[in-house]
């Protein structure tokens, strides 16, 4: 064995126990089965949020968290050593973590959730199993989930030092003790006066001295308001008369009172903050049974009933202090109990009632609701107002949504500009404005943090009015259609189009409306026009495919809708995608409206008078050709289904033509077939299209590939559109089968010359079969020539060679020529090219070949 071998095999001996030894090492300290990758999950590793227009969430950092796709991250970890994402670990610091020293006290909490469903979701997995963990350097806290057969169990283990200790950073464990005092020494060193002194009024001085309890207590400065309620028992006074008069009863109900509010502080529970969770309710020692809502933000930002927690886990022999800066308001009535005893909110009492959405309001939850007074909803148009509360529930219940957020969102947690997602999917722009106002999209906040039992409520000066909540003629009018809604409402079409669920407006733009010679006056004209535009179902272009048609309100009328791309690729720069119904370019698409779909389109839409034939005998411009096609026999293909697109030449078009060429061509009625055939083009090709498509059946050369196989170079010159050298003088006049664009020329195929080169090369050897094979794709067209030609390769000196004998053109290799009508067949050099006798005679027409060379001899024409 070479000494390379040797090196490689004990390097792959040490990373193979490498890879043991970190695998076996990362099992035995996390616990859980092989083959589940660990996950460690740290905010400031995974997020980096700028200060200004962020998305705004709620921290995970207690939350069930699912770790992000972060399949293949390098972490240089002093515990863990080197990490590649993998299930292995190549750790070369033996450190073990600091909470595995001494004086850490571990906290389980185990959650089972089993689904209330008897339809169980089927996944790849029989077992699902997770795991999201959390250092903090103060806590670190790891969270297990287990999904078996629909059934969820959760076990939250969180360590932390031991009541008495601490550490710091870098230290293993909480080696460092410190001095314990109980709850009433502790609010005592947070110099939490007010409250003691409260405390004491209230008889619960003793409460806070021996119970295992967790308090929020409120700073002193927000007892300012309450002095004289704090004051002793003998300066009770009642300041309005002077008089002191002082009843025992109402010493007693205020004392009450204010125990009450104080046990509204107070857990029976002891929870440092790395136990608790994000939208988390706990409950207090309120006599009205008040929970407390927990709430985390990215910023590390806590809130308790969405008052800051200033300073939090002051820690006791017998509990802890969280200290808050304001006192904690009861909170007992729910977002829409709040909402029904306000008399500003009668009118968003109202839209919630017609809307049925009040049971969400009703029962358990964690919403942020932006309630608009009744002077927001005044300033809304008395029409639109009308059709919010009195139209379309469907209408209400998105305007509704267009104001909830789904998290209970603090004014504390928006500083700056931050953003959060509604019911709607939609972004809120949430705003802290220099001056301390609060904004939600431009609407002003008036009243904040209005707690609920099941979420936070703020009062706003404007209705937040989505796309999604106005019927589809408004959201017409506002994306610049406000001329064809015009025209819909003098029709008396607009009541439908507003009440109907479930339709598609393709709505021309003012600019299109504006380039219409004339507007029907006709009332009947004009409503079989503007029907034709509504489609009675929503149809989305993404779920559309080429030549579908699509049912309008004009009975029996149907839109076809087209797509026309280029093939994408890396290397191209004019990859184009263009949309079009019935022809019409889709300018914009998939606008919501509460009840449809808008697209907006760049011309007016006509129904179609019938198919093909139909559109041209009914036009004077296109006699000269409907006696063709008559002539031609192709009548009965123009009213089949189709679809195809036809280039009409005009009279005027068959004036241009050489008056004894158009006999000829009227004369043969094969010739007169085909030349009819080079004007028509299977599928709907729309103008705006043409191009697309002509580069995808050219290849790079712009061609078109008409039904008599011939194929027509597309040129776009400005304004002017050419195929196969005619001009487009009017684009897309529609028909039930397809689509006619006018020429003003008649489209005469140009006879080509093909030169077959023979290479003088003793690696090249090409036969004259296999240039006949090339010409294959020629059959039932017409060239000019055909040519073989002898010349020399050019990359290597001229060799002589022995002339080879003549290639022989036998009737069995004629095949690929007895279809193609070839006027000149020519071999330029000697010995290249000779005919068996009587081999010519197998062209199918007497017409084609006639002159063939040999050897620059002219052979007898072959007719």
């Amino acid at each position: 064995m070479s000494k390379i071998a040797i090196v490689v095999l004990i390097f792959a001996i040490f990373l193979v126990i490498a890879i043991e030894c970190g695998y076996r090492r990362r099992n035995r300290k996390n616990k859980h089965a092989p083959g589940f990758r660990r996950h460690v999950v740290n905010d400031e590793d995974w997020e980096d949020w700028k200060d200004s227009d962020k998305p705004f969430r709620h921290s995970y950092r207690w939350s069930n968290r699912r770790p992000g796709n972060r399949r293949f991250h390098l972490v240089n970890n002093r515990r863990r050593g080197f990490n590649f994402g993998f299930d292995f670990d190549f750790n070369f610091d033996s450190r073990k973590p600091w909470y595995e020293g001494p004086n850490i006290c571990t906290y389980k909490d185990v959650i089972k959730n089993e689904t209330s469903s008897d339809e169980i979701e089927i996944t790849s997995h029989h077992v699902i199993r997770s795991q999201v963990c959390d250092d903090k350097g103060s806590s670190y806290k790891c969270t297990n989930s287990l999904v078996v057969g629909g059934k969820e169990e959760t076990i939250v283990e969180i360590k932390e030092c031991c009541p008495g200790f601490t550490r710091k950073i870098n230290q293993i464990g909480c080696p460092t003790a410190v001095e314990t005092k109980n709850l009433l020494d502790k609010a005592k060193e947070l110099k939490l006066t007010k409250f003691i002194e409260a405390m004491k009024i209230a008889g619960l001085e003793q409460d806070i001295k021996n119970g295992n309890i967790t308090i929020f207590a409120p700073v002193d400065k927000s007892f300012d308001q309450m002095s004289d309620l704090l004051a002793p028992k003998s300066q009770i006074t009642l300041q309005d008369t002077g008089v002191l008069m002082v009843s025992q009863p109402l010493i007693d109900t205020m004392i009450s009172d204010l125990k009450a509010m104080l046990l509204g502080h107070l857990t029976p529970e002891v929870y440092t903050s790395s136990r608790l969770n994000d939208e988390q309710l706990i409950d207090t020692a309120s006599p009205y049974k008040n929970k407390i809502r927990i709430n985390f933000y990215d910023n590390e930002l806590m809130t308790a009933n969405c008052i800051k927690v200033k300073s939090r886990d002051a820690v006791a022999t017998n509990g802890v202090i969280n200290v808050v800066e304001e006192v904690l308001e009861p909170v007992s009535e729910t977002l829409m109990e709040i909402i029904s005893s306000d008399p500003e909110m009668s009118y968003m009492k109202t839209a919630i009632g017609k809307s049925g959405l009040g049971k969400m309001f009703r029962d358990e939850g964690q919403l942020t609701l932006f309630a608009p007074s009744n002077s927001a909803f005044r300033k809304l148009d008395p029409i639109l107002l009308s059709r919010i509360l009195d139209g379309d529930t469907e209408c209400l219940i998105k305007l509704l949504q267009n104001h909830i957020l789904p998290n209970v969102i603090c004014s504390h947690a928006i500083q700056g500009r931050s953003k959060s997602k509604n019911m709607l999917n939609h972004m809120l722009n949430l705003t802290r404005a220099a001056d301390n106002k609060l904004f939600v999209n431009g609407a002003q906040s008036v009243d904040t943090d209005v707690m609920a039992t099941n979420g936070v409520l703020y009062v706003i000066d404007d209705v937040l009015v989505p796309d999604e909540a106005l019927d589809v003629l408004e959201i017409a009018r506002r994306s610049g259609a406000s001329a064809i809604v015009k025209l819909i409402e003098d029709t008396g079409l607009a009541k439908t189009l507003q009440t109907t669920q479930n339709l598609t407006l393709f709505a021309p733009s003012d600019a299109a409306i504006g380039n219409l010679e004339k507007v029907p006056t006709d009332p009947t004209e004009l409503m079989k026009v503007l029907t034709f535009h509504v489609v009675p179902s929503e149809e989305h272009t993404c779920r559309l495919y080429n030549d579908q048609q699509l049912d309008t309100l004009n009975s029996g009328k149907q839109i076809r809708f087209n797509e026309y791309t280029t093939p994408f690729s890396y290397a191209r720069f004019d990859w184009k995608w263009v949309q079009t119904a019935q022809c019409a370019t889709i300018e914009k698409s998939n606008i919501r409206a509460c009840n449809g779909i808008i697209h907006i389109i760049d011309k007016v839409l006509k129904p179609p008078a019938g198919t093909l034939l139909d559109v041209l005998a009914l036009d004077n411009r296109f006699t000269e050709l409907v006696q063709l096609i008559k002539i031609a026999e192709i009548g009965d293909m123009l009213e089949e289904d189709g679809p195809f697109t036809l280039f009409a030449p005009t009279n005027d078009a068959f004036k241009r033509v050489d008056d004894a060429e158009l006999q000829n061509i009227v004369n043969d009625k094969g010739k007169l077939k085909h030349v009819l055939y080079n004007h028509i083009f299977k599928d709907q090709i729309c103008c705006s299209g043409l191009s697309i498509v002509a580069a995808n059946v050219g290849y790079g050369a712009r061609q078109l590939k008409s039904i008599s196989e011939e194929r027509f170079t597309v040129q776009e010159m400005g304004n002017k559109t050419e195929i196969g050298g005619s001009q487009i003088t009017e684009c897309d006049m529609s028909s039930t089968n397809g689509v006619i664009h006018v020429l003003d020329k008649v489209i005469l195929k140009k006879k080509t010359k093909f030169t077959f080169e023979y290479f003088l090369d003793q690696l090249r050897t090409i036969t004259a079969d296999d240039a006949l094979m090339i010409l294959s794709p020629f059959e039932n067209k017409e060239m000019e020539t055909i040519e073989f030609k002898r010349v020399n390769s050019g990359y290597r000196e001229l060799q002589v060679l022995a002339s080879p004998e003549a290639v022989i053109l036998t009737s069995e290799m004629m095949r690929h020529l007895q279809k193609i009508c070839v006027s000149n067949l020519i071999s330029a050099e000697c010995g290249i090219v000779d005919f068996k006798p009587k081999s010519l005679l197998y062209f199918d027409r007497p017409e084609c070949l006639k002159k063939s060379c040999v050897i620059w001899k002219q052979i007898s024409n072959v007719e």
